[in-house]
């Protein structure tokens, strides 16, 4: 570990108690600044980014399992902030910035035990550094934008609500569709891979009506599903009844030997009105490729 690591990790031992604010012990950011995207891991051991909730606002609580003023925030940010809000497009992400004490084992069993269902992740390799404050918990909300609205040593729950309503009232969301292919951007797929297409969609209004397109650029032509055929196709929904559904999966395509060709393939997934056929989303575009198995 450097010395720069070895300083971070020392201070990610403080903690505070939860009603200190910023005029006290201010945070690295100003409102109106570019939140830095960082890395982690999920509690599945997958690897996150602050970039992945593009789109969202985020509530963004810097802790630790053995940080009393953090034990004491988690239940308020599950049952108050997130069971709330998270389907007004806004997403509660607890980070724990302490793995010198912490490990992925111990938050999912102090999640367990707590009730937690928003997403948690642990800090690693220390990439939450520039956020630091030298305290735990540290809260940030960030804009659907990308920019830090909020920064806060301690937790202050009047303080984050306020802020989340004044967020949602000045840029007010709608339905939001985002096309999902696992493997994505990585590496190609190869025989016997699945290509799994599903989506992330919000709706935080009432029922909606809408058309789903979703079509795939093969070598400079169009091909629509469900079908894969030339003629566009829409598969009409109602959201919110179908949301789990497209988050789940829409549908998993077998790679096999010669199909689908090897090259470079692109992806476009788009809401649009059943009455006039306008789109409700921008396009949601994805890149993925398919290639050959290593011998």
């Amino acid at each position: 570990m450097t010395s720069k690591l070895a300083l971070f990790a020392a201070l990610t031992i403080l903690l505070i108690v939860p009603s200190l604010g910023l005029c006290q012990y201010p945070t690295p950011f100003n409102d109106g600044d570019i939140a830095p995207d960082f890395t982690v891991q999920n509690l599945d051991e997958e690897w996150v980014s602050l970039s992945d909730w593009s789109g969202k606002i985020v509530v963004m609580d810097m802790w630790a399992t053995w940080c009393g003023p953090c034990v004491a925030a988690v239940g308020i940010l599950e049952n108050d902030i997130w069971q709330v809000y998270k389907d007004r497009g806004l997403v509660v992400w607890g980070v724990d910035i302490s793995p010198n004490r912490d490990t992925l084992a111990k938050i999912k069993d102090f999640a367990e035990q707590q009730g937690l269902t928003y997403p948690l992740a642990l800090d690693v390799n220390y990439e939450t550094q520039p956020y630091s404050s030298g305290y735990v918990p540290t809260m940030y909300i960030i804009d659907r934008k990308g920019v830090v609205r909020y920064g806060e040593v301690g937790f202050n729950k009047t303080a984050v609500i306020s802020k989340i309503e004044e967020l949602l009232e000045e840029d007010p969301v709608g339905p939001s569709f985002d096309l999902k292919i696992n493997k994505m951007d990585v590496t190609p797929y190869v025989p016997g891979d699945f290509m799994n297409i599903s989506a992330d969609v919000t709706n935080p209004g009432d029922a909606l009506p809408v058309n789903i397109f979703i079509a795939v650029e093969i070598f400079d032509e169009f091909f629509f599903w469900p079908s894969y055929s030339s003629m566009m196709t829409p598969t009409p929904y109602t959201l919110p009844d179908s949301l789990v559904l497209l988050n789940y999966m829409l549908e998993s395509i077998a790679i096999q030997e010669g199909w689908p060709p090897i090259g470079d393939y692109t992806w476009y997934g788009v809401l649009a009105s059943p009455l006039d056929g306008e789109w409700i989303t921008e396009p949601s575009i994805v890149q993925c490729s398919v290639g050959v198995a290593t011998p």
